[in-house]
């Protein structure tokens, strides 16, 4: 008789069950169907999809060869195509209800075995992946077997603690690319919070209790781990942990060091389903996406991210250093040219490399790491941050969309985004405060993030929550930037005064009632100084605030730019110049800020505009539009505006400076003008005087003064 369509089909598997690259288009092919035509004709015949059958066909083998031979579990695991023995004794029980070890003691026969209607799809290699989708199966498994659980604030939210090194030799790499891969694949999942690394490594040496940790973080589970390497083995030990301490689930896995590069593709689509979660084609992949196939060059890496974790220069260079190694041993590594890429970002963030220099460097890896990937996170985000600095928004916008769509989980793509809502024209501090209270929730820890919002509730009038969290922060921040966040909720209860009664000058009263019954401070002084000249428009009583300031703290860099711009203001160039000249300085304030800004004003108030373009090319547009307005070159100018964005004061300035009347009138109108640094400068002098500018300052409770007279 001839046999039938599934008869040849059971026949090719049987013969191919060792090969570990066998798959349905080899099925195709040797029935001379296409692909999707060979999945619809074994779905039909047989009622179960391609690995459903594989799957049934490789165990029902396996059953065979435990009674009729004396084969070893591991042994008839490897000709089944299982390189893990422990994964197969679990697929055999799940699928049989009974394990091969037990159905050779009781010597069942097949047809005593007990089916179930579930096949789990069955892939035929072991390794690092391997580990992370056994972990998320382990969650899978606890989300919905604790549903009902009332530990913690958020049912779906995990943080793994790294893992530890047990065995003699330094693989702490290799544990924290563990991690760092179980993230990675569970950060792609929508509705599932995954703490980032950065607030999970506080913990590396931590003598806390489980509870605490798990309160800190905000979090219903906590995944522990440790590593031991040992003759070309790597036994893996995992335990998932409550909230409350109570151990849920222990693991151990043994697993060939050589393999950790091998991909298990569809546990991780398993997983999803077990979770309930519909995966489209891109998180499918991301969740299966593996970096490099050179284990050295993926050690290379891992060392360079935990140097990066810490911003100072050296960790950055060596971070650096380390990424470059990477990328000589495998030249597709797209993440490790995204991370060098960050770092150099990072390098210019923080002062350790010349602006220009440091974002020139970035783009150049991240160019790079675009062409290999352009789906790597670390990329989109890097890239966009430099479109940011060039104010091309939509771009940015853009990038920062797709880096989160790709995963959703990540804290530094919110926290650059919530920046991005920072910028005019995209300016909205509700969506700031948005992206930075995401990327808090999941990187609870970070510095960085506590510190931006805070400064966002600040912005949003939130002065009472703002407050509360820098309590309940101060523990873990510096006590320079608690010192700055206090400040700045000191200046917002001024602000909240003075607009609830609708008069800037009950700003003025706040500093001054401070004043009195408190010690003197630079901070008070300083700003008392600003109010006079933004609110009255007084220069003689701004410096002689500013002075006592800066007397207090000659020290700080902020302090020495008030106490520089109320010497220009109020004439004082020679003082001012020696200011600039001085070592004092010179310590405390970069030269590229200097002179990039600082001797543009110098000039720019001495009306030496020649000598003000010597200082334009790495200046702000805001420099260059207030020199060629002032020059009236109106050419220029208009360019500036088509190729750049440029907001509504900048351009209410130019418009003063061009007498312009009618369209500066037009630009102070606008709600987000800053109509305090408007009232301050010379530019608008000629104003003052004119019922227009009298009825802006009344529109924005600022009072008339006698120069409006």
């Amino acid at each position: 008789m001839k046999p039938s369509f599934i008869d040849k089909v059971y026949e090719y598997v049987i013969a191919n069950l060792d090969n570990d690259k066998f798959s349905v288009s080899d099925i195709a092919l040797f029935v001379g169907l296409s692909k999707s035509q060979t999945l619809r004709k074994v779905k039909a015949a047989s009622g179960k999809s391609v690995n459903q059958f594989i799957n049934e066909v490789s165990l029902t083998e396996a059953a065979k060869l435990i009674i009729e031979t004396e084969l070893t579990a591991a042994e008839i695991a490897y000709k089944v195509g299982y390189s893990s023995p422990s994964y197969f004794n679990k697929v055999f029980n799940k699928h049989f209800g009974i394990t091969p070890g037990d159905f050779k003691i009781q010597n069942k026969s097949l047809s005593e075995l007990k089916y179930e209607q579930k096949a789990y799809v069955i892939n035929r290699k072991n390794g690092f992946y391997f580990i992370a989708a056994i972990l998320l199966l382990i969650f899978g498994y606890v989300f919905i077997n604790y549903k009902s659980s009332k530990i913690g604030a958020h049912q779906k939210s995990i943080a793994i603690l790294p893992f530890k090194n047990l065995g003699p030799e330094d693989y702490q790499w290799f544990c924290d690319g563990i991690v760092d891969n179980t993230l990675s694949s569970l950060s792609t999942i929508k509705g599932l919070t995954v703490k980032s690394r950065t607030s999970s490594n506080t913990y590396r040496d931590t003598d806390k209790k489980i509870p605490s940790i798990a309160k800190e973080l905000d979090v219903s589970f906590i995944i522990e781990g440790s590593v031991t390497v040992y003759n070309n083995k790597a036994k893996i030990l995992i335990q998932l942990i409550s909230a409350n301490d109570e151990h849920l689930w222990t693991k151990d896995f043994i697993e060939d060091f050589e393999d950790i590069f091998v991909i298990q593709q569809n546990i991780a689509k398993e997983i999803a389903k077990r979770l309930e979660i519909v995966l489209n084609p891109e998180t499918e992949k991301r969740m299966v996406y593996q970096p490099t196939e050179n284990i050295e060059a993926f050690k290379l890496f891992q060392k360079g991210k935990i140097f990066a974790d810490d911003r100072s220069k050296v960790s950055l260079e060596q971070s650096i250093e380390y990424y470059l190694r990477a990328v000589q041993l495998d030249s597709g590594f797209a993440e490790a040219f995204a991370e060098i890429a960050n770092s150099y970002y990072l390098m210019g963030t923080y002062q350790h490399l010349n602006g220009q220099e440091s974002k020139k460097l970035a783009t150049q890896y991240v160019e790079k790491a675009f062409k290999i990937d352009s789906n790597t996170v670390r990329a989109l985000t890097v890239k966009a941050m430099l479109l940011l600095d060039k104010r091309e928004m939509k771009e940015a916008k853009a990038l920062f969309e797709c880096a989160l769509m790709l995963n959703p989980n990540d804290a530094t793509t919110h926290h650059h985004f919530g920046t991005f809502y920072n910028y005019y024209p995209n300016y909205d501090k509700e969506k700031r405060l948005e992206h930075f209270n995401i990327a808090q929730q999941l990187d609870p820890l970070s510095i960085p993030i506590n510190v931006s919002k805070i400064d966002a509730l600040i912005q949003n009038d939130k002065v009472k929550e703002a407050d509360a969290e820098l309590k309940m922060k101060a523990f873990m921040l510096p006590e320079d930037k608690i010192k700055r966040l206090t400040n700045q909720i000191v200046l917002k209860r001024a602000e909240l005064i003075s607009l609830q009664n609708q008069n800037w000058m009950e700003e003025i009263n706040f500093f001054k009632d401070s004043l009195k019954v408190g010690i003197p401070s630079a901070f008070l002084y300083a700003h008392l100084g600003r109010a006079y000249d933004e609110i009255l428009n007084d220069n003689i009583n701004s410096i002689k605030y500013i002075r006592k300031a800066y007397q207090i703290d000659s020290m700080h860099p902020i302090l020495n730019e008030y106490y520089y711009y109320s010497l220009l203001e109020n004439h004082y160039y020679k003082e001012a110049k020696n200011l600039l000249e001085s070592n004092s300085f010179k310590n405390i304030i970069t030269a590229e800020y200097t002179n990039s800004n600082l001797w543009f004003n110098y000039y720019y108030y001495l009306g030496e505009f020649d000598k003000c373009y010597d200082y334009l090319e790495k200046g702000s547009n805001f420099n260059r539009l207030l020199y060629y307005a002032q020059l009236g070159n109106r050419e220029i100018i208009y360019k500036i505006f088509a190729d750049y964005v440029i907001d509504d004061t900048s351009k209410a300035f130019v418009n003063a400076i061009l007498k312009e009347r009618d369209s500066m009138y037009h630009y102070l109108d606008k709600k987000d003008i800053d109509y305090r640094l408007v009232n301050s400068r010379f530019e608008f002098d000629p104003y003052r005087k004119e019922e227009r500018f009298k009825a802006f300052l009344k529109k924005n409770y600022l009072p008339l003064t006698h120069l409006n007279e």
